[in-house]
């Protein structure tokens, strides 16, 4: 089946109804196209909204997943202007929604960047930070 002709998901369905609800009054968020159709055409407004802080997770006993987590988060960084702060540490909750509001009110795209070498320091991975 073709991605880009799929039926709408759960997910984009309740995208839709949020836009329908919000109206006119919905403020524009500005986005970071990846500059790839299909992955763009996927995401809400084309491309990776800004004003907001991401997660991105590799982990594992690989270096080679641990690797591909920070290129990823280094070249959405590369395509964004303005300064980049880079943190060695474990995100606390109270941390990442400090990071979550500095990104809402600058309008800059925050990268949290969590890396793991042993599964008993992945106890948070895949709560909501």
């Amino acid at each position: 089946m073709d991605v880009c002709c799929a039926a709408p998901s759960a997910l984009e369905s309740l995208h839709a109804r949020v836009r329908q609800i919000e109206g006119r009054h919905r403020r524009a968020i500005a986005v970071l196209p990846f500059g790839v159709i299909v992955v763009d055409s996927r995401l809400p407004g084309g491309g990776l909204p800004r004003s907001a802080l991401y997660e991105v997770a590799g982990g594992g006993k690989s270096a080679i997943a641990r690797a591909a987590a920070a290129l990823f988060a280094a070249g959405i960084a590369a395509r964004t202007r303005g300064k980049v702060l880079w943190c060695v540490t474990r995100l606390p909750m109270t941390a990442s929604r400090r990071l979550q509001l500095a990104a809402e009110g600058s309008g800059a795209i925050g990268i949290a960047l969590r890396c793991w070498r042993r599964q008993t320091e992945a106890f948070d991975f895949g709560q909501g930070n």
